[in-house]
C-alpha cells in the first residue's frame, strides 16, 4: 500500500498568467511532491479546471491572496512588470497583508533567461526575449509558448543552479549602478529565485560580488582582492564568537577546491586581513555556512594598500 504524504507546511502561490507561470510551478511541486517527505502542501492559482476568469493583474492576485488567508500557512503573488501600471498599489498592499512577492521585469520570461545566460538588457515586453533569445538568435527553447500546455519546467530545471547564480549577480548589478532603486520601476530584475528556492528545499544563500565588494553575511564582513595576481582574502568578523578559517571554503573557476593550509583563529569582533591567497582565475567561490559566494575577478588589479 502506497504510503501517504503527511500534511506540510501550506503555501498558495496566485500567478498572473494563466499558462506559464502556473504551468511552471505546478510542474516544479509535481517533481518535488514525488518525496514522501516534502514538507508543503502547494496550490497554484489560477488551477485551469476550478478558476474559469481568474484574475490578471498585480493588485488582483493581492486580493485573492488575500481573501485565502485563513486557508494557508503562506501566500506568494508572481506577478511582472509587463504591461501593467499599478505595481506599487500591489507591493504596498502585499507588505500590509504579510503576502510575499516574486516579482520580475520585464517579464517571467527574464528569471527563463536566467537559465542560460548573464543578461542586463532592458526588454521592453516579454515578446522581445522569446523571439530574440527563445525562438530565434540563441535558440534556447526553439518550441516556446506562452500560451497551451507548454511543459516548461522538466526544460529548464537541470540549470535552476545556474539561475540562483544569475539573478544574484543581476540584482548585485543593479545595487552598484543604482542602489536607491525601487523594485517595480527597475528594468530587467527578478527575484523569483527566492521563491523557486524555497519550493526545491534548497537553503543555500546566493551572492554575486565584483572584485573589492565586500558581503557582510550574518555580522560577517567578507572581501576579496586581486593583489599582483593574487586573490587575497580579507574576514572582519563583528560576531562574538570565534571562527576558524577552515569554516571557510575555496574553489577556483573551474570549482576545483583550493587547499588553505592556514588554521588561523578569528577572534571575535576583529579583522584579519590577507588571510590567505589563491592564484587568481577568472572568478573565486566562497562558501561559509549556507552562503555560496561567486567573486567576479576579471578586473584591473587593486593596489595592496
Amino acid at each position: 500500500m502506497a504510503k501517504k504524504r503527511k500534511p506540510g507546511i501550506s503555501i498558495f502561490i496566485a500567478c498572473e498568467g494563466s499558462n506559464t507561470e502556473p504551468l511552471y510551478f505546478e510542474k516544479l511541486k509535481e517533481v518535488m511532491e514525488d518525496n514522501d517527505d516534502y514538507p508543503y502542501a502547494v496550490t497554484v492559482y489560477p488551477d485551469k479546471d476550478l478558476d474559469k476568469n481568474p484574475k490578471t493583474d498585480a493588485v488582483g492576485l493581492v486580493n485573492v491572496a488575500i481573501e485565502r488567508k485563513e486557508e494557508f500557512d503562506e501566500l506568494w503573488v508572481v506577478f511582472d512588470k509587463d504591461g501593467y501600471t499599478k505595481h506599487k498599489k500591489a507591493f504596498n498592499l502585499a507588505k500590509e497583508n504579510k503576502i510575499n512577492v516574486a516579482f520580475s521585469s520585464i517579464s517571467f520570461e527574464m528569471w527563463i533567461l536566467l537559465h542560460f545566460e548573464r543578461n542586463n538588457y532592458s526588454f521592453t515586453k516579454s515578446a522581445n526575449i522569446i523571439n530574440d533569445k527563445f525562438c530565434d538568435g540563441e535558440k534556447y527553447l526553439e518550441d516556446y509558448a506562452k500560451s497551451g500546455d507548454y511543459n516548461l519546467y522538466p526544460k529548464i530545471q537541470d540549470k535552476n543552479l545556474k539561475a540562483f547564480g544569475n539573478a544574484s549577480w543581476l540584482r548585485n548589478w543593479l545595487n552598484s549602478n543604482n542602489p536607491l532603486y525601487t523594485i517595480y520601476e527597475v528594468n530587467p530584475y527578478t527575484d523569483v529565485d527566492s521563491l523557486v528556492k524555497k519550493l526545491l528545499l534548497h537553503d543555500f544563500i546566493y551572492e554575486y560580488r565584483e572584485i573589492g565588494q565586500g558581503l557582510i553575511f550574518n555580522d560577517i564582513v567578507i572581501v576579496v582582492n586581486n593583489v599582483n595576481g593574487e586573490y587575497v582574502i580579507s574576514i572582519t568578523n563583528s560576531t562574538n564568537r570565534n571562527l576558524v578559517w577552515n569554516e571557510f571554503s575555496f574553489y577556483d573557476s573551474a570549482m576545483n577546491k583550493v587547499k588553505i593550509t592556514n588554521s588561523i583563529i578569528l577572534v571575535g569582533n576583529t579583522s584579519v586581513n590577507n588571510l590567505g591567497q589563491i592564484n587568481a582565475s577568472p572568478k573565486v567561490f566562497v562558501e561559509f555556512g549556507n552562503l555560496k559566494l561567486e567573486v567576479n575577478g576579471i578586473l584591473p588589479f587593486v593596489e595592496a594598500s
